[in-house]
């Protein structure tokens, strides 16, 4: 796709004007850009923009939010799952997840866990923790050795003078967990033992509470996607009209926008799927007009959690483009195609 440019006097270089940050350069100070980050995946035929986006902020998109979002959000362990990256081996940090045994109504519901990549590929394993019952409201809270090392335990005095629960897999751990404890001032009886049901923690497939954080970073990652797309659609002319100002400052800069501008959602984008079967596994992206000219983009990688992008409210810009396309980027296949069909409920109620 190429971007709209203006020429000179004779000798004077091509300039393109960036749609992010909106400054007028030279073309050397321009690169080209996936629509969707390479991190999800290589794809014949994927789109790309040309002279689009300058230098500086593809850079700062890709020291600043693509990499956390790939890596610690939801969509990075999707990644291992569907084979399109290499977990590392061990442990397998996640920033934006959390997992846990789902509530067994024991004394084990709650119990942290983490993702661990091995000889059998990905599996769960207990995390060392200690666990504070909370009087309040009448549950468990569970801490790792990080977060009570990290201070948590200052917020909630309470908790020292309380019941509380060892877990660890093994003595070594279990010792670490009581020595953290006693350097911050948490000193206790042990009153008797805890033992994980049989086959709990040793199940090669294990049912777990997933606890997903979708903070700023990851909603102008996602933002990114959906105008990147839009750009590519409708030219680079349309997306830098002052209708797209809000979205673009929320992706470049942060800016707070007066309406929640990305909405996360399990309704899926395909009309024949359901929130428990998919028909692919690869990702979707979307674009269409609202009755009240709202531009809407839907963003689903792994076409799993669905995210609804306002991309502008209640267009007034001199340039329309009657807009409702898609896109399927095929897993199996490692193609992009267009998406020939999806359902009209943009935004979720």
């Amino acid at each position: 796709m190429a971007c709209g440019h203006s020429g000179g006097e004779a000798g004077d270089l091509t300039t393109y004007e960036c749609i992010y940050c909106l400054r007028r350069l030279d073309a050397q100070e321009f690169n080209r850009e996936h629509v969707l980050s390479e991190a999800f995946g290589a794809f014949r035929q994927a789109p790309v923009l040309h002279c689009c986006i300058c230098r500086k902020c593809n850079q700062f998109f890709g020291d600043q939010l693509e990499v956390r979002f790939a890596r610690g959000a939801f969509e990075g362990m999707l990644r291992y799952q569907n084979g399109v990256r290499t977990p590392p081996e061990g442990a397998v940090n996640l920033r934006y997840v959390e997992l846990a045994i789902p509530d067994r109504n024991d004394d084990w519901s709650g119990v942290r866990l983490r993702l661990m990549n091995g000889l059998d590929g990905l599996t769960v394993s207990l995390i060392p923790q200690a666990a504070f019952f909370d009087q309040s409201r009448k549950r468990w809270v569970h801490l790792t050795v990080d977060e009570i090392d990290a201070g948590l335990l200052t917020k909630r005095p309470d908790f020292k003078n309380g019941q509380i629960r060892i877990f660890a897999r093994s003595s070594q751990e279990y010792e670490t967990v009581v020595s953290r404890l006693g350097e911050h001032g948490v000193n206790f009886q042990k009153a008797g033992d805890l033992r994980s049901p049989e086959g709990l923690l040793e199940a090669t497939e294990m049912e777990v509470e997933v606890t997903l954080t979708v903070n700023q970073g990851i909603r102008r990652c996602i933002a990114k996607y959906a105008f990147n797309y839009l750009a590519l659609v409708c030219g680079s002319e349309f997306v830098r009209g002052p209708d797209f100002d809000i979205t673009r400052r929320f992706i470049r800069y942060g800016g707070v926008p007066p309406y929640p501008l990305v909405v996360p959602s399990s309704k899926p984008i395909l009309y024949d799927d359901r929130p428990s079967a998919r028909r692919t596994d690869g990702h979707l992206l979307t674009l269409s007009w609202t009755a009240s000219l709202d531009l809407v983009g839907q963003v689903s990688l792994f076409n799993h959690i669905t995210y609804h992008v306002s991309l502008c409210r209640r267009y007034g810009g001199l340039l329309w483009r009657p807009v409702r396309r898609g896109i399927h980027y095929d897993l199996d296949r490692k193609i992009v195609k267009p998406l020939m069909g999806f359902s009209k409920d943009l935004v979720p109620s």
